[in-house]
């Protein structure tokens, strides 16, 4: 794999992947049978057995898969652009046994691509789709025989190295093809390449990340934003912030709770270089002339560092109004924070005095030290509660005001800056700054214009600017870089409200913060609304209905989200919050639907359903409710309720599995009562996930529009009617709903 980018301060070396077969094994006579052509079969339960039934040792299985599914792939995909594959180019020798090396792919890569200039479309159309139909068989083959739930006698186990290396260089030959034959952006989709994912059951660098002190959510959240290179990528790297074991102790695959701040044991924390804290002085700023500033109206408090005095016995810094000022964006959980008053020690105030001098120099802007960070800039005094809260409501226009934007990262100033793209975008994927919720709104809000222009990371040898990772092409040649598309992806852009909102949830998903009353006032200060109205309402509750009564558009797939719902009536389809959402349980993803309406009504979708019948029978609720589709040639529907993620993982995980199946039998049995105490329950049907349903209680009919109430989130799935005959279940009936059917959902 060394036709990776080199990782500057590596974890571990990189790997070796020994060469088990001759490089002679591929004959070069085509891919998709080179099993049959060598004696091999592949039976779908036993795995790969000899036709003659020999006995391989596991060994000579792994010789013939590495011959087959990597110099057969390599071989393969190249020969379709004529591009003669030798072998002996990808093996060295290394003492007593040879190394898998792909330190002259960039060579054949390049020679691909020249060859290819100028190629039509129907021809680029045809090429990804020969190549697609190579990785799809590798990718099925790996699935079902090794990433799979088969039996241990019937898998075909590989050996980690070799398995790294089949899937790395598939990805790569994947991106390359995508380039090289790249298709224009309005027809991507029709891409014979853009559906072949290579996707993993399990996560081959499990060990690696365990050994290293990674996060279970960092590592839950890389196992679904990047492949497999990436996760070979970050797996090399050396974390130096996750030195403290216990940072991540209390954290699971679904949540990290690293980096809370606790505001009864907060500490502010001088520099690493500070040796002497007793004779370094905490520095303050005057709050009442801060706030003095915020009740001004259209001023933004700032702090000039070019003077200091000495006033009632404290160091004191200037407070001013400015137009010209860097603001600082921070994890308050590394330390930079101060819950008691607006003051940094000495140490802090000369470190952000150099920093801004510095990023300052090298882009010629806000030549005046002059500086905002809420630490300083965000009355924290109990008599200034009203000032805290106008500092917020003006927290848009303080980032969207500011000359320039810092990022300060622990972990990314711990980093160089002259590393590899590749290795920038996955450090700061990683970085707490990426995973905090009112960054997300720091970096969006630094200007009106896309890539955030302004908004520049510290690293240890300097700053850069966070769209210079853009300045060349968004795809290399040479390996693919699933970390950086993912980066950008949780930058959300779009001038359209209802698109950003559904990238604002996909950015959410992997953010935390320690004040849950916090995420409507940023959602809503990043979407352009007034966060005025928020900040004087007492609960997370009353916060976030406020945020959806804002909204007047909303991607209609959230009324399937799999989250807690707010419980106050009129809202009950609404996401109580979507950070840290496990498995994507309220990332809104705008589909086929149009989007919703959202008034004080209720939220007007449009969807297909069923009326269901109210009449009880007497049976066993437990395994959930049946009815026939009388417009689908009564096909029987199976239709369950949703129990949440907690119900079939953690009980699972924590308890035996009895108590499991009963706490699942009790959901079944609530959610048939619900069914059948409802004067005219219906379920509403998701159109781009038919399997998906609301149950609901239908209120009235007004000018064909279905006015309900909200009760619960569900499933349907087709059953065979011939294995359900004579079984005693639940059985009732139903009348199919217009497939454009106006709903008013409460």
């Amino acid at each position: 794999m060394d036709h990776l980018p080199k990782i500057e301060a590596s974890a571990f070396p990189p790997l070796e992947v020994p060469c088990l077969c001759e490089t002679n094994d591929y004959d070069r006579g085509g891919f998709l049978d080179f099993p049959q052509r060598n004696g091999w079969k592949i039976d779908k339960l036993r795995g790969l057995v000899r036709s003659d039934e020999e006995h391989k040792s596991p060994e000579k299985i792994t010789a013939f898969v590495q011959a087959w599914l990597f110099f057969g792939m390599l071989h393969e995909v190249f020969r379709i652009s004529e591009v003669e594959i030798e072998f002996k180019d990808f093996v060295r020798d290394s003492g007593n046994h040879r190394i898998v090396t792909t330190s002259r792919l960039r060579q054949y890569l390049n020679n691909w691509a020249n060859r290819e200039r100028g190629q039509d479309l129907t021809s680029r159309r045809e090429k990804q789709a020969h190549v697609a139909a190579i990785l799809i068989r590798v990718d099925s083959f790996l699935m079902h025989f090794h990433d799979s739930v088969l039996p241990e006698k019937w898998k075909v186990t590989l050996p980690m190295e070799v398995l790294l290396s089949i899937l790395i260089m598939a990805e790569t030959l994947k991106n390359a093809a995508m380039l090289i034959w790249r298709f224009p952006l309005r027809q991507l989709l029709s891409s014979p390449l853009i559906s072949v994912g290579l996707f993993r059951r399990q996560n081959p660098l499990k060990h690696y990340f365990n050994r290293a002190g990674w996060c279970l959510n960092e590592v839950a959240m890389l196992e679904d934003l990047v492949d497999t290179t990436g996760l070979y990528i970050a797996s090399l790297l050396k974390r130096p912030s996750l030195s403290n074991e216990q940072l991540h102790s209390g954290c699971t695959s679904q949540d990290c709770n690293a980096y809370q701040v606790d505001y009864q044991t907060y500490k502010t924390k001088h520099t690493r270089e500070c040796l002497d804290l007793s004779s370094c002085p905490f520095v303050f700023v005057d709050d009442q002339k801060v706030s003095s500033i915020l009740e001004n109206g259209d001023k933004i408090p700032v702090i000039s560092l070019t003077s200091c005095n000495i006033e009632d016995g404290r160091l004191m810094l200037e407070v001013v109004e400015s137009s010209a000022y860097t603001a600082f964006s921070h994890v308050w959980g590394h330390g930079l924070g101060n819950v008691k008053t607006n003051s940094l020690p000495r140490c802090q105030i000369q470190h952000l005095t150099d920093l801004v001098a510095k990023l300052s120099q090298s882009t010629g802007r806000c030549a005046q030290p002059m500086i905002w960070i809420d630490t300083l800039c965000v009355p924290v005094a109990k008599n200034l509660k009203k000032y805290r809260r106008l500092a917020i409501a003006k927290m848009a226009e303080t980032y969207k005001k500011a000359d320039q934007v810092l990022v300060l990262d622990l972990e990314l100033q711990q980093a160089l800056s002259t590393a590899s793209r590749t290795e920038l975008a996955t450090r700061i994927l990683c970085c707490s700054w990426m995973r905090r919720l009112w960054t997300l709104q720091e970096a969006v809000l630094t200007d009106n214009r896309p890539n955030c222009e302004k908004l520049y990371l510290q690293f240890r040898d300097g700053p850069i600017a966070f769209n210079s990772l853009l300045r060349s092409d968004i795809l290399t040649l040479s390996h693919s870089e699933k970390a950086l598309g993912a980066l950008f992806s949780r930058i959300p852009q779009s001038e359209n409200m209802t698109t950003n909102l559904g990238r604002l949830t996909s950015s959410l998903e992997y953010r935390k913060t320690s004040r849950l009353m916090d995420e409507p006032l940023c959602l809503l200060s990043i979407l352009g609304g007034n966060v005025k109205r928020l900040v004087d309402l007492s609960s997370a509750e009353q916060r976030m209905q406020a945020f959806y009564s804002f909204l007047e558009e909303i991607p209609s797939e959230i009324l399937f989200h799999k989250g807690r719902s707010l419980e106050i009536d009129g809202y009950r389809w609404a996401p109580i919050s979507f950070l840290s959402s496990c498995k994507s349980q309220t990332v809104l993803r705008r589909r086929h639907a149009p989007p919703a309406i959202h008034n004080s009504q209720g939220l007007h979708v449009r969807f297909p359903g069923f009326y269901l019948s109210t009449e009880k029978h007497l049976a066993d609720a437990s395994r959930g409710i049946y009815f026939e589709d009388p417009e689908n040639n009564r096909q029987v529907q199976h239709l369950w309720p949703y129990l949440g993620e907690s119900d079939y993982h953690t009980s699972y995980a924590t308890e035996v599995a009895a108590q499991a199946v009963y706490k699942q039998s009790q959901g079944m049995e609530k959610f048939a009562n619900l069914v059948f105490q409802t004067d005219r329950p219906a379920i509403i049907i998701n159109t781009s996930d038919r399997s998906e349903v609301v149950l609901v209680a239908v209120l009235r009919e007004t000018e064909g529009t279905l006015f309900c109430q909200y009760l619960q989130r569900g499933y349907i799935r087709p059953r065979p009617s011939e294995l359900l005959a004579g079984k005693d279940f639940i059985w009732i009936t139903a009348q199919s709903i217009a497939v454009n059917q106006q709903w008013c959902v409460r």
